[in-house]
Parts: structure tokens; C-alpha cells; sequence
């Protein structure tokens, strides 16, 4: 069906014949990711990265470009501090202890629907996209409220979860092969923007399977009926079922007979 008012037009009803289906493969690839992450652990460690420039109880002998990796953070903490997010000071060293566990948190973009009564901000949250970042006191949603003045602001909550995610940014583009490892999940690993957060990078996983939203009159009933205004995207189920494999789609390329 054609868009409408930016989503896609469906009625009611087959919304909510969608969500169930959509929240089973949310729920389905979001458990996937999370088993191969803790597998994963060892390697998303900021000690790995920082060795001295980061507080822990383990000491690190084989950490290369310590130095370097710090000054490069510092650097990017200084180009984020200023507005939105006004943060304080500059980082030292070192840094406080960053949790070995690393999480999932769903990405999350602001829509202004259109009501009689003039637009109706609603949280857009993706149900197949999320923030990749170490735990910390607030989440990339509370990040979102604290630095637009939606919500009471919490300076050092704020600080701490800008520097994770410049820490994760860092172990990310120090490692590459994580892009191809993830690849093979049908999942892409790129740094991204929230303009809430202004120049904050965000390491975000999204799977290759299509999402999308409803007309703005569908959200609009959906956030009625629940009483909160956020809205999660619904997974393309038709989109999906067409979705190639790309190890059998190579195997039969490099089979081909007349290759």
C-alpha cells in the first residue's frame, strides 16, 4: 500500500495482526545477537583498548597504541561537549571502569505527527536496530530526554554514557573484522547520529530485514490505546520472506557451470 503522512497506510486491525509477528523476530534476532556477544565479550573489553588509561583490577601486557587510543577519545569527548549534551570538564586518565557487559539498547527517532490539535511528538523506536554500547547509569532513550529537557538533566549520568559510547566507537573501528563477523548475521555495524544527542557517535547493529511505521493515524490510535507515547516499527514480513541467503547465493555463483 501506498505511504501516508510519511507511513505506511493499513488499517487498524492489520496492525496489530503485524505486531505479533514483528515482536516474535524482535525477540528471535535480539536473543541471537546477545548469545555471540557474550562470546564475544574478551574482545569488546575497553581494557584491551586503554590498558592503564582505564581503571580495572586486570592488567593488560599485549595492549598496542594505548596511548594513542586515549588521546583519540579525549579528542572526540572535547568535539561533543559543547551543546547538547554540555559536558563538563576534559577527560583524564584515567578513565572510570567501564562494565564488561555489553548491551542492547533499541534506536529510537522523534516523529511529530499531525493531530487537530497541532503535531504530537511520539518516540519512533526500531525493532530491529539497536545501540551497541557497555552498561551504564542511563540508556541511549534516557540520554535522549536528559539532553533535550524532556526530562531532568543528570550531568554525571550524561558524561558517562557519552564516554561508553565513545570507548565502543573506539574498540569498533579498531576492529574490523567485528563488520564482517556481524555481516554474516545479515547484520550491519555502522556509527551513527542522534540529533539529540548532536555529534555523539552511536555504534549501532541493524538487522537487514525491513521495518517500518504506519500512517500517522495508525500510530496516533496505537499510542491512545496504550497511554504512552512511543510506537515500535513493525517488521516487513513480505519483505523478509523474499530475503536471499548470501552463503547458498555465493555457493551457487561459484558452482555455476559456465563460470
Amino acid at each position: 500500500m501506498p505511504d501516508a503522512a510519511g507511513g505506511r497506510e493499513m488499517t487498524f486491525e492489520e496492525m496489530l495482526r503485524i505486531r505479533s509477528g514483528s515482536e516474535r523476530i524482535s525477540s528471535w534476532i535480539r536473543g541471537e545477537i546477545l548469545d555471540r556477544l557474550e562470546t564475544l565479550k574478551p574482545l569488546l573489553a575497553p581494557k584491551r583498548f586503554l590498558a592503564d588509561h582505564i581503571k580495572s583490577p586486570y592488567r593488560v601486557e599485549d595492549a598496542r597504541d594505548a596511548d594513542r587510543n586515549f588521546a583519540e577519545i579525549q579528542a572526540a569527548y572535547k568535539s561533543v561537549a559543547g551543546a547538547p549534551l554540555r559536558l563538563p570538564g576534559r577527560l583524564e586518565s584515567p578513565l572510570d571502569s567501564v562494565p564488561s557487559q555489553v548491551e542492547l539498547q533499541p534506536w529510537e527517532s522523534t516523529l511529530d505527527a499531525e493531530t487537530p490539535e497541532g503535531p504530537r511528538r511520539i518516540c519512533i523506536r526500531s525493532p530491529l536496530s539497536w545501540v551497541l554500547i557497555h552498561g551504564a547509569s542511563i540508556n541511549f532513550s534516557q540520554a535522549r530526554l536528559m539532553a533535550s529537557g524532556a526530562t531532568p538533566r543528570n550531568e554525571s549520568d550524561l558524561r558517562e554514557f557519552a564516554i561508553h559510547a565513545l570507548v565502543m566507537k573506539l574498540i569498533v573501528a579498531r576492529s574490523p573484522g567485528l563488520v564482517r563477523l556481524f555481516s554474516t548475521m545479515r547484520l550491519s555495524l555502522d556509527t551513527a547520529q542522534s540529533p539529540e544527542l548532536g555529534g555523539l557517535p552511536l555504534v549501532r547493529l541493524t538487522a537487514s530485514v525491513p521495518t517500518f511505521r504506519p500512517s500517522d493515524a495508525v500510530v496516533l490510535g496505537a499510542i491512545r490505546m496504550s497511554g504512552v507515547p512511543i510506537f515500535e516499527e513493525l517488521v516487513d514480513l513480505e519483505a523478509a520472506s523474499t530475503l536471499l541467503d548470501p552463503f547458498g547465493s555465493k555457493i551457487a555463483e561459484l558452482g555455476r557451470t559456465d563460470a
